[in-house]
């Protein structure tokens, strides 16, 4: 009753167009932990293990973070299921604070998504010289292919851009099943040390204030390691019934997410030094 009651009371242009609903609850998991997993995970580890040399620090900011992303999913989920409009937090500025500011929210969302699409296809040239050293020289020209190769799956229908989402989200969260599961079976554990001395106990309280700003830094990458909690409202207007699928992919993808981070983290933590990978 309430989500039909905010549908309804936003403004309909007769003439508008719809878009097809013809994403599932698959797509709705896939475009999830396909847009959380990424090059965070296998840089960011090294850069809070420096500023967290103890194992349950190490370990506790992970978890932290997950928990913030999982709130944050849990709002933004029922914002999706009552406005299941497709924009993003678009549609919700909008609704909100007015059309300047949905405006504003809108383009800076636009320009964002357009930077970070333009460093992803760069990584992919700069893993693809490193795998295949005759493309070294090439990264930009192998970018930009890239991204002419999804713009063209994208053009051919939302069916291909969703099924190409996930494939790839699948193979994705397979790789990093058979890393931890490989690290596990094949690794040789060792003894998990500190990588900082102990603190004198008469420096205590500098000590704590220390460890404070440290976390606060280390969550921030953890945070940010998490971003992409959201994806699935962009395509909220495409989705099959938005007030089941949208919640259900959102928390469901974001405990797949959290449970796969804190396994890696482990699985780096059983395999090597905490100074080594700091």
């Amino acid at each position: 009753m309430e989500a039909a009651s905010i549908e309804a009371d936003l403004p309909m242009n007769p003439r508008r167009g719809r878009l097809l609903r013809v994403l599932g609850l698959s797509f709705g998991l896939a475009v999830t932990i396909g847009g959380v997993i990424g090059m965070g995970i296998l840089r960011t580890p090294g850069d809070v293990a420096a500023q967290l040399p103890r194992p349950w620090l190490f370990m506790g900011v992970w978890v932290i973070g997950g928990l913030y992303a999982l709130l944050g999913t849990l709002s933004v989920a029922e914002l999706g299921t009552m406005i299941p409009r497709a924009g993003g937090f678009y549609v919700f500025a909008r609704r909100a604070f007015g059309p300047y500011v949905g405006f504003v929210v809108g383009w800076s969302d636009w320009l964002s998504t357009c930077g970070t699409t333009a460093a992803v296809a760069l990584v992919i040239g700069e893993y693809s010289a490193g795998l295949f050293p005759t493309l070294a020289g090439r990264e930009l020209i192998v970018a930009i292919l890239a991204l002419l190769a999804f713009a063209i799956l994208q053009w051919r229908g939302v069916r291909w851009g969703g099924h190409t989402q996930e494939i790839t989200s699948l193979i994705k969260a397979l790789a990093f099943v058979g890393l931890i599961a490989a690290c596990f079976i094949l690794g040789n554990s060792h003894p998990v040390v500190s990588a900082a001395p102990q603190s004198p106990s008469s420096d205590l309280v500098f000590s704590f204030a220390l460890v404070v700003a440290a976390t606060v830094r280390a969550l921030q990458s953890v945070i940010y390691t998490y971003d992409g909690w959201y994806n699935v409202i962009y395509f909220s207007e495409e989705v099959r019934d938005p007030g089941r699928n949208i919640p259900r992919s959102m928390i469901g993808s974001m405990f797949l997410v959290i449970g796969i981070y804190i396994l890696v983290n482990l699985t780096l933590l059983y395999v090597l030094p905490l100074s080594d990978f700091a």
